[in-house]
């Protein structure tokens, strides 16, 4: 078995950083039409980048008075980039998840479903 190699702030902060603009993009909160690039970035190292991001903000020492802190996706945010990154689009779901609700059975799916024709983005966003 292989542990990862710790991460350095610097790599979080640009794991981090593509994580935001392309939700930022996706939802019409940029004009940068450009998509960052998550290639080779598995969510074991999403998911510590933004720890790591999490954690420089709550423990960064002022720099003349000043304080940089950096916006960080959910948890459920980065694995939802993730699920749209590496899975392909289809009718059928990735996965099916029982919940139960107030004494009820729900179940709830998880999917990546193709909304090309229903969003303006593709015709905005270029590769990084």
């Amino acid at each position: 078995m292989t542990f990862p190699t710790p991460m350095s702030l610097e790599r979080a902060l640009v794991i981090n950083k593509a994580l935001c603009q392309r939700y930022f993009l996706s939802n019409g909160l940029t004009n940068s039409p450009v998509l960052p690039d998550l290639t080779g970035v598995s969510l074991r190292d999403m998911l510590t980048a933004t720890e790591l991001v999490r954690h420089h903000n709550a423990t960064a020492e002022p720099i003349d008075g000043k304080i940089r802190g950096y916006t960080v996706p959910d948890d459920r945010l980065v694995a939802a980039i993730y699920v749209g990154l590496h899975y392909e689009a289809d009718d059928e779901p990735v996965t099916l998840e029982p919940v139960e609700e107030d004494g009820q059975w729900q179940i709830k799916a998880v999917a990546v479903v193709d909304v090309t024709t229903r969003v303006v983005l593709r015709d905005k966003a270029v590769p990084a």
